[in-house]
């Protein structure tokens, strides 16, 4: 039988994130079935990762091996970001895997997003799997919903929510957890003999990334309200967090704002270089007892941590999890935790709602409130709904806990074990009709120069520009001019909108033509035997007349009997220069110039360009004009 071709599109197995996790447990699952091809893009991961080779799959980063777009990742934040994702890998890899399912597993904000604007999307089986943590829901899910024909929450409340908006094709696929890993030891005294808190009788655990979502400071206000209603019972009570100390929030300051004993706060510390494990306070001791390393312990954090069987310690050791966030797809630790036996507190909201119907889990009681920008709503939990919890917990008869315990590992087992969730996706993809792959990437170079009419009706003026700039004839119910249509209702200058809206067509135009034909401008350049110059000055019009000024000087170092003179701005701009006799060629500007070294060439990088100046630019940070053979510019007229 023919073995389908899977592209799994998500963070490295590697990572020590939810993400990173989740492939580990489902790769690993279906390596082992024998009936996949398999190719891992691993998000945020350089393009040839020597760690790839610990796994028996064949893995790829998204981040290029190449010099001049990671140099434009630096410059660029929204650039870089989306390069993280995948936006420069994606294309070529699905052309040459040709696979018969995309698993498309990250934020909202992440794979989907770029890869539903891609033409090979939707033409062989592309699944979106992702994390919605609030309501309403991320608009940009909402509005491109159409696209995503194969779409899984991480939690039921999104699935009920975009049922209610009329999305009824989605569905809720929990997340694996290793439930071999994760489970009841029955040796807490022993634990807590390792861990040195044998003295500690009763501990409240809270595995979490010390985030704004995080509401960790809501713990130690439950502990500020248990020591005024029982200070026998608080001072007994330890609260344990395995996060990091170096992010997020301080601890320290809350424990002070609400007269709690910071000594009170047990932290996670790993060894850097033995890798032993110790659980004690902030107390500024940072040197192990087992190797004898000064200054060698930290906390963990997402490229620091613990296997998954010292995590497992780390629960059994505790006595309670309190998870306290205030939205979220699937709080991984809240699983964890009930499949290592531990009583489990949550918020009955978003994430928490899958959790709070069962009965074996304790709600915390929490307010509403609204985030500034996005208008989702958050929850914030109720200080004396803790305190409640550890007191019940804290007078739980042991054949109480015990019951607890079997019925919330048993829930996991059956809903989030590796096994389960593997074989529900199993089962999906093996029931998905066979991909006839026939599809060919358009190779059609866009008119990226041509003018577009202006219109008075947004929605003309919009298909003008695909047309125009795109070649593309796009239909009312199209997401790409849905999204345009909105962009220009903004409350800004409406000749301001339409050209960022040109500008981004034509940007978006250049990306494809680079893509189907890498470095095309070369064909621009004479080739007539003379050393090719290049000056660059991407925009504005304001810079461009500035520069003009310097030509004829230009012209006086690099003779034109030697030397062809190119000056490269955006399309917009171009036509400033028109009739410019001291310019060989007006050239359309591209990225990669940003770069004098990617021009001169270096490496494996050809040499392009004999001179290069990017004349608008110049800092220790920002090299130019290194390459220069004949400096005497004069900036003012002789």
């Amino acid at each position: 039988m023919k073995k389908k071709k899977i592209l799994y599109w998500s963070d490295s197995a590697l990572a020590l994130t939810g993400f990173g996790q989740v492939s580990l447990r489902l790769l690993k699952s279906w390596f082992l079935t024998g009936k996949y091809d398999i190719v891992h893009l691993c998000s945020g991961s350089p393009e040839n990762d020597p760690n790839f080779s610990k796994f028996p799959w064949k893995c790829i980063g998204t981040i290029p091996n190449n010099p001049n777009i990671i140099q434009r990742m630096n410059q660029d934040p929204n650039y870089g970001r989306a390069c993280s994702y995948g936006l420069e890998m994606i294309e070529s890899i699905v052309l040459d895997f040709k696979p018969d399912v995309i698993l498309a597993i990250q934020d909202p904000w992440g794979s989907s997003d770029i890869g539903r604007q891609k033409e090979f999307w939707n033409k062989t089986h592309c699944i979106a799997w992702e994390t919605l943590d609030s309501t309403p829901i991320y608009q940009s899910v909402v509005d491109n919903m159409k696209s995503l024909h194969n779409y899984y929450c991480w939690s039921s409340f999104a699935e009920r929510e975009l049922h209610r908006l009329g999305h009824t094709h989605v569905k809720t696929m929990f997340p694996p957890v290793d439930t071999n890993n994760f489970r009841p030891l029955n040796k807490k005294q022993e634990l807590k003999q390792k861990f040195n808190i044998l003295d500690k009788k009763f501990i409240l655990n809270y595995t979490f990334r010390s985030q704004l979502r995080k509401q960790s400071w809501g713990i130690i206000e439950g502990l500020s309200v248990l020591q005024k209603e029982n200070p026998e019972i608080a001072k007994n009570v330890w609260l344990h967090f395995h996060t990091s100390l170096e992010e997020g929030w301080n601890h320290k300051k809350f424990c002070e704002q609400y007269n709690v004993d910071y000594n009170h706060l047990l932290w996670t510390w790993i060894c850097q270089n033995c890798k032993n494990i110790e659980i004690k306070c902030d107390n500024g001791d940072k040197n192990c007892k087992s190797c004898g390393s000064k200054d060698s312990q930290k906390t963990p954090n997402v490229g620091f941590g613990l296997t998954p069987k010292e995590l497992n310690e780390v629960y059994n050791v505790a006595d309670c999890e309190c998870v306290v966030a205030n939205s979220g797809a699937t709080e991984i630790p809240a699983v964890e935790s009930l499949a290592s036996g531990l009583p489990l507190a949550t918020i009955n909201y978003s994430y928490g709602e899958d959790f709070c119907k069962q009965p074996f889990v304790f709600t915390i009681e929490a307010t509403k409130s609204v985030e500034f920008g996005t208008q989702f709503i958050k929850m914030m939990p109720v200080a004396q709904s803790i305190a409640d919890f550890i007191k019940k917990l804290y007078n739980s008869s042991q054949e109480e806990l015990d019951k607890i315990s079997k019925d919330g590992r048993e829930w996991v087992v059956n809903n989030f074990s590796t096994e389960v969730v593997s074989k529900k996706w199993q089962d999906i993809i093996d029931n998905l009709p066979e991909v006839t792959w026939n599809f060919k990437y358009d190779t059609e170079l866009k008119p990226i120069n041509s003018p577009v009419q202006d219109h008075p009706d947004d929605i003309q003026f919009i298909k003008n520009a695909y047309k125009s700039i795109l070649n593309m004839e796009v239909k009312d119910d199209d997401s790409g001019l849905l999204h345009w249509i909105e962009f220009l209702k903004q409350p800004k200058d409406k000749s301001q909108l339409k050209n960022e809206l040109v500008n981004t067509f034509r940007n978006a135009g250049n990306q494809h033509n680079q893509k189907v034909k890498p470095n095309s401008f070369e064909d621009l350049l004479d080739k007539n035997g003379k050393k090719q110059f290049l000056i660059v000055c991407p925009e504005s019009a304001g810079d461009c007349l500035y520069v003009s000024a310097t030509f004829k000087s230009f012209r006086e170092s690099y003779p034109e009997k030697d030397w062809n003179l190119y000056l490269a701005t955006k399309p917009e701009f171009m036509e400033l220069f028109d009739g410019n006799h001291y310019l060989t060629k007006v050239l359309p500007y591209q990225p990669f110039m940003d770069s004098e070294i990617g021009c001169l060439g270096q490496g494996t990088n050809p040499r392009v360009f004999d001179g290069y100046c990017f004349i608008t630019a110049q800092s220790q940070k920002f090299l130019n004009y290194l390459g220069n053979h004949n400096i005497n510019l004069q900036l003012t007229q002789k």
